[in-house]
């Protein structure tokens, strides 16, 4: 098991440093915000691969055997995790590598008025909700560890966003949105338009569930979604 949770570690490690000062800052300051960003991405990417390695060659040890009823957990999430990456990867929200500071001065629109961080959300609810159905070991780490990045370090995340802002700039916008799904809409804070969230989006967020559930999910993940 060792080699899935170095995997996994390292996996971490990277994500918090480079996203922390002054690592961060230095290689900003040397690369520029957005070749950061990219490279940034790049590593993300390989590592994700090679934790998806590493928990392929770690040992089979079941913990739990879970009821069938489980499998209905991702299916139901799922849509929803889909829509809020599709929208969170294509609408300028806090979360962004790039987010810009003029973020702060328009109308909550689109995801926003769902939750503010759409992307990180959409990653934490489906690690959970593939959390809810492992029952080997070394899988329900790397879900564990890719749900507590996503949602555990928010409240750092919107620190950083509040510095980056100001305290009134950052305040006024977290008064007409949430962090948490749906509670500025169920606190009247926000209204949902789905017109501003957009056909395409929606499209496209539908496409990638179909197609997860037909044909992905047996090819990378060697069972079918249901």
């Amino acid at each position: 098991m060792f080699y899935p949770l170095l995997a996994i570690g390292i996996f971490l490690a990277t994500h918090i440093v480079l996203a922390e000062n002054p690592v961060r800052g230095v290689l900003v300051r040397a690369m520029g915000e957005r070749p950061f960003a990219w490279s940034y991405g790049a590593i993300a990417v390989l590592q994700l691969i090679w934790v998806g390695q590493a928990i392929e060659a770690a040992p089979v040890v079941r913990y739990w055997e879970p009821p069938a009823w489980t499998t209905a957990i991702p299916l139901l999430l799922m849509p929803l995790a889909l829509v809020f990456l599709v929208c969170g990867f294509t609408q300028n929200n806090p979360t962004a590598s790039l987010a810009s500071g003029r973020l702060a001065r328009r109308e909550v629109t689109g995801i926003l008025a769902v939750t503010r961080n759409p992307v990180m959300w959409g990653l934490g609810l489906w690690s959970l909700a593939h959390l809810a159905v492992v029952a080997e070991v070394a899988e329900a780490l790397r879900y564990a560890a890719f749900a507590g990045l996503a949602l555990l370090f928010l409240p750092r995340i919107e620190a950083k966003q509040r510095a980056k802002w100001g305290e009134a700039a950052w305040a006024d916008f977290t008064a007409r949105s949430s962090n948490v799904p749906f509670v500025a809409m169920a606190q009247g804070c926000a209204r949902l338009n789905w017109r501003e969230i957009g056909g395409v989006r929606l499209a496209a967020a539908a496409a990638l569930y179909v197609a997860i559930v037909l044909w992905l999910h047996p090819k990378i993940a060697g069972v079918p979604a249901w």
